[in-house]
C-alpha cells in the first residue's frame, strides 16, 4: 500500500505513514510530539464508462456459389451422342451379334456316338460354339444392318 508522506509541524522532520493511520493521532518519532493525521479523503468514484453505443447488426448474405467455368478447349455445351441410321436417318438403333457357327454340333455329337461310341461323342461336341460373331447395329425402323 502507498504511504502517506507528511512534515512534523513541530520539528519539521519529513515522514511517512501507512494509509490504515490516516485520522489517527500518532507521536512524531524524531520531537515526540503529538500528530493528528487527517482523515481520509473519500476518493471520487470512477467515472461511469460511456455509454455504449447501439451496435447495428449488419445482416451479411454470401454471394451466391459460381458455377464451375468449363477447361479451355472443351465445348460449353455437353455433345449429344447418337447413333443414327444411314439410310434413313432414325435414332431407334439396337446392338446385336450375329454370326456363322461352323464345325460340330449337338447334333453332330449325337450321331458320332452312335456311329463311334463316346469317341464319336466327343468328337462331335469339339467345334460346338466356335465361329466368327461381330456386333452390328440394327436400325428398328428401316432393318439396315450397320
Amino acid at each position: 500500500m502507498p504511504d502517506f508522506k507528511f512534515d512534523c509541524p513541530h520539528c519539521g522532520q519529513s515522514l511517512e505513514a501507512p494509509e490504515e493511520l490516516l485520522g489517527d493521532q500518532i507521536n512524531c518519532p524524531t520531537c515526540n510530539g503529538a500528530i493528528q493525521l487527517p482523515k481520509p479523503q473519500p476518493s471520487a468514484p470512477p467515472p461511469p464508462p460511456p455509454p455504449a453505443l447501439p451496435v447495428k447488426k449488419k445482416l451479411v448474405t454470401p454471394p451466391p456459389p459460381k458455377a464451375p467455368s468449363p477447361p479451355t478447349g472443351v465445348h460449353s455445351q455437353p455433345v449429344k451422342m447418337e447413333a443414327r441410321c444411314p439410310k434413313c436417318g432414325s435414332t431407334n438403333i439396337q446392338a446385336a451379334s450375329e454370326g456363322q457357327s461352323k464345325g460340330f454340333g449337338a447334333g453332330k455329337g449325337c450321331l458320332g456316338l452312335l456311329l463311334f461310341g463316346p469317341l464319336g461323342f466327343l468328337c462331335g461336341l469339339c467345334g460346338m460354339g466356335k465361329g466368327k460373331t461381330r456386333a452390328v447395329r440394327m436400325c428398328m425402323a428401316c432393318g439396315k444392318k450397320f
